[in-house]
């Protein structure tokens, strides 16, 4: 095998080895980023509306919390505000209250203490947009 048949294998190896983590790491970043425009956007409706103080959620998945796992008294609606929902990028439900929006993020657990009370920031990967 020649010096340049040696080089250029290393060369195909070395590109096929960092091509996919940096196209999972740029998908990963685009699908935060839609998230947390998505939940601005249903945030930015709940303050320019009435609506019932009961926690919702679009369509999806029931994230799940560490506790005991289950998330209770939650309406599924497929609107709020007049603004139609859909699943966050990772197949869950946004959880939606009075003046809050939450997504569980890519491992669909709600780190966050639920329900957020004023002042809580988003832990883990969860995303909370007031």
């Amino acid at each position: 095998m020649s010096v340049k048949t040696l080089v250029a294998a290393l060369g195909v190896i070395f590109v096929l080895a960092m091509v996919p983590p940096a196209a999972a790491t740029w998908e990963h970043g685009r699908r935060i980023a839609r998230a947390s425009s998505e939940a601005a956007a249903i945030a930015d409706r709940l303050r320019a509306c009435a609506r019932d103080p009961r926690v919702a959620t679009g369509p999806g998945h029931l994230p799940v919390t560490p506790g005991d796992g289950s998330i209770q008294n939650v309406t599924v609606q497929g609107e709020v505000c007049g603004l139609a929902l859909r699943p966050d990028p990772w197949g869950n439900g946004y959880l939606i209250g009075p003046t809050w929006v939450l997504s569980a993020g890519a491992n669909g657990i709600i780190e966050t203490p639920f329900p957020p009370s004023p002042g809580v920031k988003a832990l883990g990967d969860d995303l909370l947009s007031r």
